[in-house]
């Protein structure tokens, strides 16, 4: 035996000399053990005289000390067929530290070492199996574990080497599925006494659990292949004619049938130690119930009072209740026979309706025509799951919501010259047929009657709507022309006025009304306008007095079309430009006429009324040549020459009075400063004399006279700077002119982030300005 089949990574003998050898390595993955070939047994020490035997024993401190053996078959009868049954035994020996002395002690009397570790396995699978070999081999793979613990316990306890077994049926390699190929047989079920055809094909496969009867059931055999497949189809055979109706094989063949064969087919496969694999079947013999349902078909009919025939069309679901009744080969006529029996069926019921009864209800019809049809599908066999009967009336979709579009239409305004492009879209629906009989006849579009409806209430709506409402409050509501607020936006209110006409003429529900403003070339030429921001510039000469020319400047934006200018503004299409050289001349023209008094305004009063001239003037112009509303703002006057120079020379003399006016300080602080100190001075000898006359007699009266005199000088010297600088402060001088207020309560003026407005008084007359003639 080869060294790769023996047990020598764990046991070998060895010789004197290699015993010397090991002895002296001392390695603690193996030891020397000593046999006395007498008795048998190991011994310590080497003695002198006797019949000895070494061996080198390996312990599993060197993981690599594992040997891998493979022993002979074990046979095993089978005493219910009398056959012999091998059982191959390979297993992975290792000796643990401490048992090398047993494990030398147990293998070192047979032929070879492998050979007695060989014979003690088999003996213990021989104890295992000695009761009932039959029981063990039929139920092969519980047993099987069992006998390879037992086997794995012996080995450690009476050995002492640690066993890792895998035992195997000898043939156990050889097993391989067995297909049994596609093929045809006639076959007959429980409750139809016509012959089917079944195509079968399946695997049969090895059942783990029953290797056993699969070994000695081989299929390579001939004799077995043939019986296994007789013992197949006739299983198939009677299992059918047994449990299977026309309706399980015709409509689950392929899933209940099915599954409930291959569990009778396992149930009998069990003795050949084989199970299905897969199984398919399949059979024309009786069509698939989805080939059947639905049925679908169309009924032409008649009702009364309607010169056109209309159609019900019908969907029907048929479940086959007896298939045996309704024979497979008329199956093709299934549809035929729907189609007749609900034409005999819907024919009479629809002649005693109206149009209207049935556009309005056809529930009471359609109950009538399934109530129908149950009674007659079940002569054939056959029950009607489901049927679903619609009439094919060219006003139904009336009933529910349906969208109205009016594509983009011109509309003129209260002005016929100015055009407007309005889309409008609706959903709606009729909820009283009853209330529009007049209008349902053949061929008759309520759609396109609504469409028109729609678009001739906007056109009477809009006919009385003016341009400037149009364009500048159709989707919110402002004040009119007359300075009265608006309760609804144009909007707001064509949608009330379609609402109202479609229910008067059309007894429709509204749901949902959206409008769409399409841009003209005016309205396109307005919104450009009114996204920008103007800016002018006049240089004024007064005709009157004036020597120098006054400039002014300021922004002009527009503010919208004036009323009944629509046409105007349409007409002449002014660019900003225009609108700005229109402007400034207008103002040039107007403001020359002023005094160089009114055109060189020097307060806000003055500022106020320029701005509102300019503003009255110029909205004036633009109204009237091109129909536009302008406002004016950021107004303002640039100095003149003339007041700058003046502005300079008055710095100057400002500065030069300031300077002057610091000398002066300067010299009355000095003379106040000597003042105070001659005052100290004389304050100083007034003391010291009267510390003198205090040193005398009968000086009372004259203490007294310089008492008094040091009181008043030291007050002077206390004070007098205080009182001199406070008298001497350069207050700020009053203005004479009017205060903000004064002139805001008197031009009635209202504050303005860009300048003040004066109130819109219809009297646009200047009022008397002050200082005007007093200059």
């Amino acid at each position: 035996m080869s060294q790769t089949n023996s047990l020598v990574k764990v046991i070998r003998e060895i010789d004197a000399k290699t015993r010397e050898e090991k002895a002296k390595a001392k390695s603690s993955d193996e030891k020397v053990v000593i046999i006395d070939k007498k008795k048998w047994q190991a011994v310590p020490k080497k003695p002198l005289f006797g019949d000895l035997a070494f061996y080198l024993v390996c312990n599993n401190n060197d993981p690599s000390n594992i040997a891998e053996r493979q022993a002979l078959p074990y046979y095993l009868t089978y005493f219910v067929t009398g056959e012999k049954l091998g059982i191959s035994i390979t297993y992975w020996a290792s000796c643990e530290p401490g048992n090398e002395e047993k494990v030398a002690e147990t293998l070192c009397r047979g032929k070879t070492l492998g050979e007695a570790l060989d014979k003690k396995i088999e003996k213990w699978i021989a104890d295992f199996t000695r009761n009932d070999a039959s029981v063990f081999l039929e139920n092969y793979s519980i047993q099987l574990a069992k006998l390879r613990e037992y086997v794995k316990i012996k080995v450690k306890e009476e050995v002492g080497i640690n066993l890792e077994l895998k035992l195997s049926l000898e043939k156990e390699a050889q097993l391989q599925p067995f297909t049994i190929p596609s093929f045809p047989m006639d076959v007959y079920v429980s409750d139809c006494d016509d012959t089917l055809e079944l195509q079968i094909q399946t695997e049969l496969i090895v059942d783990e659990n029953n290797k056993v009867k699969a070994i000695f059931n081989d299929v390579k055999d001939a004799l077995k292949w043939r019986e296994l497949v007789k013992q197949f189809k006739s299983e198939v055979k009677n299992y059918l004619l047994r449990q299977i109706t026309i309706d399980q094989f015709s409509y689950e063949l392929k899933d209940t049938v099915r599954d409930q064969l291959v569990a009778h087919l396992n149930s009998i496969l069990i003795n050949y130690g084989r199970k299905v694999g897969y199984l398919s079947l399949s059979s024309n013999a009786v069509a698939s119930a989805k080939q059947l349902v639905p049925i679908k078909c169309k009924v032409e009919c008649e009702v009364q009072k309607y010169s056109e025939p209309i159609f019900v069309g019908n969907t029907i679901l048929m479940l086959p209740l007896n298939t045996a009744r309704y024979k497979p080969n008329e199956a093709s006529k299934l549809a035929e026979w729907v189609e007749s029996e609900l034409e005999k069926i819907i024919k009479p019921l629809m002649l005693k309706k109206k149009y209207i009864d049935v556009l309005c209800d056809f529930e009471d019809v359609a109950e009538e025509i399934k109530k129908q049809m149950q009674y007659e599908a079940k002569s054939i066999g056959y029950a009607v799951n489901q049927i679903v009967s619609v009439p094919n009336l060219e006003h139904l979709e009336l009933k529910e919501n349906f969208d109205i579009e009016v594509y983009q239409k011109t509309f003129a305004t209260n002005d016929a010259n100015v055009k407007v492009i309005l889309g409008i879209s609706a959903t709606a629906k009729i909820e009283d047929f009853t209330k529009i009989q007049d209008y349902l006849k053949p061929k008759t579009d309520i759609k396109k009657l609504i469409e028109e409806t729609i678009y001739r209430a906007t056109s009477q709506f809009l006919n009385n709507i003016s341009p400037e409402r149009y364009y500048m409050r159709f989707y919110h509501a402002g004040v009119d022309e007359n300075g009265r607020p608006e309760r609804e936006s144009v909007q707001e209110e064509l949608i009330s006025v379609i609402k109202k006409e479609l229910k008067a003429r059309f007894s429709a529900e509204v749901s949902r009304i959206t409008t769409n403003i399409y841009d003209t070339e005016i309205a396109k030429h307005f919104k450009k306008l009114y996204g920008m921001i103007g800016s002018f510039a006049v240089e004024v000469s007064s005709n009157v007095d004036i020597e120098e020319a006054v400039k002014f400047q300021g922004d002009f934006q527009i503010e919208g079309v004036e009323t009944n200018s629509w046409y105007k503004f349409q007409a002449r299409k002014p660019e900003i430009d225009k609108i700005r050289e229109s402007l400034e001349k207008n103002l040039n023209r107007n403001l020359s006429a002023f005094t160089k008094d009114d055109l060189q305004y020097i307060n806000l009063e003055y500022l106020s009324l320029i701005e509102r001239l300019i503003n009255e003037w110029a909205t004036d112009i633009v109204v009237e040549q091109f129909g536009l509303k302008i406002r004016i703002t950021n107004l303002y006057r640039i100095r003149t020459e003339q007041e700058k120079l003046l502005a300079g020379e008055k710095v100057n003399q400002l500065q030069a009075a300031r300077e002057a006016r610091q000398k002066q300080l300067a010299a009355q602080g000095e003379m106040t400063s000597i003042t105070n100190q001659f005052k100290l001075s004389e304050l100083t000898k007034l003391r010291e004399k009267r510390l003198k006359l205090i040193a005398g007699e009968d000086n009372e009266d004259e203490i007294e006279e310089l008492d008094e005199k040091i009181r008043v000088l030291e007050k002077e010297v206390r004070v007098s700077s205080l009182e001199e600088a406070t008298s001497k402060v350069v207050k700020p001088q009053t203005s004479k002119s009017p205060s903000l207020r004064e002139v805001a309560e008197k031009a009635k003026l209202q504050g303005s982030k860009n300048n003040p407005a004066l109130d819109t008084a219809h009297d646009t007359a200047l009022p008397e300005l002050e200082g005007k003639n007093s200059e």
